[in-house]
């Protein structure tokens, strides 16, 4: 067995600083697969001081293609990270954001499940490290592949589980869906030293009005223990 840790990074350093140190030693390699353009055309002009920080991966840059939607790029981004962990020879992969923790414990349960894809739920963190969101979101994360010669992201709707439809995979034969209480992803999306970057260059960002945007930005800076939070649709904060 050779597992493989994809991460695919525009911004949040700080998170992503977060997660190496937290999983990186779980896995034989480690990718680092960054953008210097994010997918709605802004640039992060502090990556090359980011990047000068790295020790212990394998940097690859995808070039950003603005003629394509946020979420072909997604798509195409992540077909070329699993790519990339077939040459580095990998029998499993996780793609992650920078901004995801798994457990060790949870790693290895995932792992000894011995299917295609494993599913988890999230706790999702919002503001600090101690706040998350309740109750936990609807959707899912993609956790531990098994990788075969032709596994690639795919466009298909037959996933049994909601998930981001930029890591869907053709590879899917047998799977495993955890309950939360088995193995699950910390979120760590909402803490943020700089939300309005994170909101801006969203994969989302098309659909919101400058005005729901706002309301975005004036609930995060002024969040409090047992607010509802109107990007969560009304989920509340509450103590971890």
């Amino acid at each position: 067995m050779r597992t493989v840790l994809l991460y695919t990074y525009f911004n949040g350093f700080e998170q992503y600083l977060h997660s190496f140190k937290s999983m990186a030693h779980l896995f034989d390699e480690v990718v680092f697969f960054f953008q210097r353009i994010s997918n709605t055309g802004n640039e992060n002009k502090n990556i090359a001081e980011e990047l000068h920080q790295l020790r212990g991966v394998h940097l690859l840059e995808y070039k950003t293609d603005l003629s394509l939607t946020t979420k072909e790029n997604e798509r195409e981004k992540h077909a070329h990270m699993i790519e990339y962990a077939k040459k580095l020879g990998a029998t499993h992969f996780v793609l992650s954001a920078v901004d995801h923790v798994y457990s060790a414990e949870h790693l290895q349960v995932a792992l000894n499940a011995d299917v295609d894809v494993t599913f988890t739920k999230m706790y999702t963190y919002y503001k600090n490290e101690n706040w998350r969101l309740d109750p936990i979101e609807d959707y899912y994360m993609p956790f531990v592949h098994k990788l075969y010669d032709k596994t690639t992201i795919v466009e298909r709707h037959d996933y049994p589980v909601l998930v981001d439809p930029s890591v869907r995979v053709n590879t899917m034969d047998n799977y495993k869906i955890f309950d939360i209480d088995e193995c699950a992803l910390h979120h760590y999306s909402m803490v943020r030293k700089d939300i309005m970057n994170k909101f801006k260059n969203s994969a989302s960002r098309g659909n919101w009005s400058d005005e729901k945007l706002q309301v975005f930005i004036d609930e995060y800076d002024n969040a409090k223990v047992g607010d509802s939070i109107t990007y969560f649709k009304g989920r509340k904060i509450v103590e971890r």
